[in-house]
């Protein structure tokens, strides 16, 4: 296939972080609108993307001794009502079908917001003694929520996810698994995505629509947003009752197991690209990245050169396949800006220059995509130098990206330090005393457009009183804007 380069040329971010975003999205082919209002085409680098987080985070969750399962995309509205709360949590974003072949339907069809309702209808066929449990399933899919403001990648009507439910009987087994589930989430974040995240229980309003407790992994983007990475829910024992999830426990009482889910969505390709790209373009971390390098052969005019320079680059993609390296390998006849140009916009980590220079010195060219470093190794140590460089580079963007959350998170401990912040248009994420009242809460983000994203775990600050009712605090929390 004759390679397609790209003459897109990106904003920087401090023109305007929605032109850039859109920009970089669009010229590193992520992702782009699709004829069908809130719907979007995961372009060959946003698809490819999307395959190697399915691949890789499904042996963490497969790690929790978790089935692969596929549920479908439809269910009747009736089934989703038996759950109050569920139902009105999710009321507004529901896309109904109601009528098929010209007929009204009396029970119209709801596309999947989420599948726990027509999960745990089936798990109330599987159990039927405590031997039934617990049960672990896990399915990768796409599902559907109305939205009328819509965002590439963070904010669409349709999205692909994981969705992780199970049903375990004993309490403390259950609350201990929703955390365990949520260290995943962590260590997937922070070591292959080389994003830093900050981990807490959500409040009693932003938990999930008829769950006991929500945990969260938060992940700070450019602009100052926080966009909510990766959930963690314990559903209690409600929708075991609702659906009829129980067993008898031989002395005529019933036993309700408790249930829960965790979901982690394209969302998250969002946050790769606003924590790590630049005005240059997209930048990936080497373990996450479609592809780690690309090899750009050079054309020549000097006499046999160009046959020695196809021959040089088929033989070093024949090595970077051997290192199990993800390449592309760029041999056609456009000048080596074009390609550049080209290739640093799609957040390749490694690109290996290959000219007559390198051929006649037994050497490779690298130029690394995140630092714009430029480095020279013989040939004969590519397979150690590369490896290294890739893991080198992996390092370094976490260790960037945790220093650049970690200077733009503040303390506020009075709605003075609050406004002043806002005033000064810092972006910042704020660690702040908190009531944890809903009411308050609800006047956060009704009169500043603020809302609490979680109670951390790392407790940052230990103020006394709440920063803006100074009333006495109950937790420490993390107030920020959200996507």
């Amino acid at each position: 296939m004759t390679q397609q380069y790209t003459h897109m040329r990106i904003p920087p971010q401090d023109a305007g972080v929605h032109d850039w975003y859109q920009t970089t999205i669009l010229a590193g082919k992520i992702a782009r609108h699709s004829g069908t209002p809130g719907c979007q085409i995961l372009g060959p680098n946003g698809a490819e993307l999307w395959h190697r987080i399915t691949v890789t985070f499904d042996d963490y969750i497969m790690d929790l001794g978790y089935d692969r399962m596929a549920y479908p995309a439809l269910f009747p509205m009736s089934l989703l009502e038996k759950e109050k709360d569920h139902v009105e949590g999710f009321a507004p974003e529901l896309a109904v079908i109601r009528e098929l072949k010209g007929e009204k339907l009396d029970d119209p069809l709801v596309l999947r917001p989420t599948s726990e309702v027509v999960i745990y209808q089936d798990m109330s066929q599987i159990v039927q003694s405590k031997a039934d449990l617990p049960i672990k399933v896990n399915q990768w899919c796409n599902v559907f929520r109305v939205e009328m403001r819509t965002r590439l990648l963070t904010r669409t009507f349709e999205f692909f996810w994981h969705e992780a439910h199970w049903a375990i009987e004993d309490e403390l087994e259950a609350h201990n698994h929703t955390l365990a589930a949520l260290d995943q989430y962590v260590a997937f974040i922070e070591d292959h995505l080389a994003i830093p995240v900050i981990a807490g229980e959500k409040t009693a309003l932003e938990r999930f629509a008829g769950a006991d407790r929500t945990y969260t992994v938060e992940t700070r983007m450019l602009d100052g947003k926080a966009l909510q990475s990766g959930t963690s829910h314990m559903m209690g024992k409600g929708f075991a009752q609702t659906y009829e999830i129980s067993y008898d426990d031989g002395d005529g009482g019933v036993v309700h197991p408790v249930t829960g889910s965790w979901g982690m969505s394209t969302r998250i390709l969002g946050a790769i690209v606003m924590t790590h790209s630049d005005d240059k373009g997209l930048v990936f971390p080497p373990k996450i990245a479609p592809w780690q390098c690309v090899i750009m052969s050079v054309p020549s005019n000097k006499e046999g050169m160009t046959d020695k320079i196809s021959d040089y680059s088929t033989g070093l993609a024949a090595k970077l396949k051997s290192l199990g390296v993800r390449y592309k390998n760029d041999g056609s006849d456009e000048r080596l800006g074009k390609k550049q140009f080209h290739w640093e916009k799609q957040g390749i980590p490694v690109r290996i220059i290959v000219g007559g220079s390198e051929v006649d010195n037994g050497v490779v060219s690298m130029k690394r995509r995140d630092t714009g470093e430029s480095l020279t190794v013989p040939l004969d140590d590519l397979d150690t130098a590369l490896p290294a460089l890739l893991e080198k580079m992996q390092s370094e963007m976490f260790d960037a990206a945790k220093e650049k959350l970690t200077n733009n998170t503040i303390k506020v401990s009075t709605l003075s330090d609050f406004k002043e912040a806002i005033a000064r248009q810092d972006n910042a994420f704020m660690m702040a005393g908190w009531c944890n009242e809903d009411a308050a809460e609800e006047a956060l983000k009704d009169e500043y457009g603020y809302t609490v994203r979680c109670i951390p775990f790392s407790q940052l600050t230990k103020e006394a009183h709440c920063f803006l009712t100074g009333k006495p605090a109950k937790v420490q929390a993390l107030i920020a804007k959200a996507y």
